[in-house]
Order: C-alpha cells, then structure tokens, then sequence
C-alpha cells in the first residue's frame, strides 16, 4: 500500500482538484492522509466529503502550524510501506502512482523527486521550472534536492532520519532528502507531476526566484535555513 499524506491549511479551492486526480489513478492500492492545520475555511467539509469517494481517506486537524510536523503527523498514522508526501495545489496525471513505482523498482531508489510541470500558460513560468528541474536531474547525486510538492520515500527511509526537522524554517524538504541520501539511494524521476504557480504570482517571480537562489547558498555555505530571515510562510495564499 503507498500512504499518501497531505498537509493543508486553508486549501478549499485546489485541494479538490489533488483529491479528484488521486481518485482517478490506475493504481488504486492507496490510502490518503490529510493533517490540516486548523484552517479556517472549508478545507475540513471538503476533505470529509471525499470519504465516500475515496474509500481510505483520513482527515485529522492539529493546532500547530508547521508544514514539517504535519507530515510527520501523517506518517505515525501511515499503513503503506511507501510514503508519497504531496502539497495541495498539485494534481497527479491519471497513471502518476503506477509510474513512480516502476520508476523506483526500475532505478532501485529508496527515495525520489519527480519533474514539476506549472499549471500556468506563462512562458517564464515554464522556464523557470526546466530550470529547477534540470538542477535536481544535475545535482541529484552530490547535493539531492526534492521539493516538497512531491516526496517518495520508503517508511524505513523515514523512520531511519527521524523525519522532517520541524526547527528548519526553508528547505525542510531538501534537508529530507540530503539526510536520507547518506543511508539510501536517492533519484529524480521523469515522472510528471502538475503544480501551481501561486508562489510566484503572489509572491513575485523575480523576488521568489532570488529567494531560492539565495536560499541554496546559505544552506550549501551557513547550514540550514532555521530563523525567519527569508520569510517565507505556508498557507498565506489566497483562494482564487
């Protein structure tokens, strides 16, 4: 069984669109765990009203607003051996699970990223992801990077790190993968996966762009990112 795991807050408007994607797949042996974050939308009422359509579907809501921890949360409630850690505002091509795991079997990775694709009609949008995933194919295997959009990982890999470092305010999911990548195989996949650009639209291109740069030097020369300094926030979108 693969265990897929969700952290929300305040995703009324794309978590729909993840959960009719997940429902959709061709491989079906799946289990969705949501850990929600007190949001104060309907991401609640429209997570449980997908309980009769998804038939292993788990909605739990914490008080503590931490990307990190709600993954790790969803995982003490995980039953399947492979964890597919997703953000919200994703959504899955109809064969993504049967693809990731004969991509995993095929190049005998404990843990991997896949290509991101924005949802988006923006050339620079476009670009600006070849370039990020032309770095992760890059540096996959002397500084692995896997952005939190999507995470595979084996439960042993996890349980191993430890988990996400809920004390890393940026790049927690990068740090996931350097840390797992000193015991077990890591790879990026060429398995696609539909992400939107709200980061960018919001925030920026130009300022979200430089804030990532930025961001790989002071972890590649000062450590990890554990102060507020690039202030970056999770779950301040707003809904279209």
């Amino acid at each position: 069984m693969l265990s897929i795991i969700i952290p929300t807050l305040n995703e009324e408007h794309y978590l729909p669109k993840l959960l009719d994607s997940i429902k959709r797949q061709t491989f079906k042996d799946y289990e969705v765990i949501i850990v929600d974050s007190n949001s104060e939308d309907r991401t609640k009422k429209v997570a449980n009203s997908y309980k009769k359509k998804i038939k292993y579907l788990k909605f739990i809501q914490k008080n503590k607003r931490n990307i990190s921890y709600q993954r790790n949360k969803g995982v003490e409630l995980a039953k399947g051996s492979i964890l597919i850690f997703l953000d919200a505002d994703g959504i899955l091509p109809s064969k993504f699970l049967e693809e990731i795991l004969k991509g995993l079997k095929k190049k005998k990775l404990d843990i991997a990223a896949v290509c991101l694709i924005p949802i988006s009609k923006n050339i620079i949008d476009k670009f600006l992801y070849i370039i990020a995933n032309s770095f992760f194919f890059a540096f996959q295997k002397i500084f692995p990077h896997c952005a939190g959009n999507c995470i595979i990982a084996k439960k042993e890999v996890h349980k191993k790190i430890k988990g996400f470092k809920e004390d890393i305010k940026l790049g927690e999911d990068h740090n996931y993968a350097k840390r797992a990548a000193k015991h077990f195989k890591f790879g990026v996949l060429s398995t696609k996966m539909y992400i939107s650009n709200r980061r960018y639209i919001q925030d920026g291109r130009l300022i979200t762009s430089l804030k990532y740069f930025i961001a790989f030097f002071h972890r590649l020369f000062l450590g990890e990112i554990k102060s507020d300094i690039f202030g970056y926030k999770f779950g301040h979108y707003k809904q279209k």
